[in-house]
């Protein structure tokens, strides 16, 4: 069977014209070659088998060797992996607001121990003495504020996972 023309070939092989003129240069039969005003002659089924062979030749080339789709399988597995990890991180302002919280909580906690430790060395003339309840409370104090529970150290709504 013979097709007439660079468009009814096109439809026959469900390409566009530009693509049987880029076959062209490739490799593909043309029976009679057209000029200005007489279309091309093809032979259908030279230019299928050419078609067939070109689109076979293509999937050899894509074919991966062994080693190959070893590394790929192992890049994707990779790839998983860190999706997996990057799934568990929170995004920046989900931990602002955890942050500000824990903060205002220290602030609070801080402000509090303030007063009780100015009660405590308020009849302490000895710089020894005060500088004993000073620590005292101090690591009393960094010891209740690393004890705290995790509910407590984060902001409800943006907790996250």
């Amino acid at each position: 069977m013979e097709i007439e023309g660079i468009e009814s070939l096109a439809l026959v092989l469900g390409v566009s014209h530009q693509t049987i003129a880029d076959w062209q240069k490739e490799g593909l039969p043309v029976k009679r070659r057209g000029g200005p005003g007489t279309p091309s002659l093809f032979d259908a089924a030279s230019c299928i088998q050419w078609h067939t062979a070109r689109a076979v030749q293509q999937a050899k080339a894509k074919a991966q060797t062994p080693v190959e789709r070893v590394y790929q399988l192992k890049g994707n597995k990779i790839e998983n992996e860190l999706d997996k990890l990057l799934s568990q991180l929170l995004r920046a302002d989900a931990i602002e607001p955890m942050w500000t919280a824990a903060i205002e909580q220290a602030r609070a906690a801080l402000d509090a121990e303030r007063l009780g430790i100015l009660d405590e060395v308020d009849d302490l003339s000895d710089v020894r003495e005060i500088l004993s309840v000073l620590r005292r409370r101090h690591e009393g104090f960094l010891r209740r504020m690393s004890t705290l529970p995790a509910s407590s150290r984060r902001v409800q709504a943006g907790a996250g996972g």
